[in-house]
């Protein structure tokens, strides 16, 4: 399971996350905009995608990473899913019409 690493000289969390080899030909190259605290990061995925989670403390770390993963886990699925039809009824409700 993935867990934040430190930075050996600075002491900040990193989140480092391999990016599935089923995906990694549609996401090399995409940027995308990550929750971290307070702040987003913006982020392009490689091989893996890296990003400070700009802090110092374990239990801070542990929980931006928790939902920097969750953001990836539906930016996986969107990827894998692809887009999906709309009804008529969807259009319009999104639409505020």
């Amino acid at each position: 399971m993935p867990r934040p690493t430190r930075h050996n000289t600075t002491g900040v969390y990193y989140l480092r996350v391999r990016v599935p080899s089923d995906l990694r030909d549609k996401a090399k190259g995409r940027s995308i905009v990550l929750d971290i605290g307070p702040k987003k990061a913006k982020v392009t995925i490689g091989d893996a995608v890296k990003t400070s989670l700009r802090t110092k403390d374990l239990a801070e770390a542990k929980e931006r990473f928790r939902v920097a993963e969750a953001n990836l886990a539906k930016i996986r699925e969107g990827l894998r899913n692809g887009p999906q039809k709309l009804t008529n009824k969807q259009v319009f409700a999104l639409a505020g019409r």
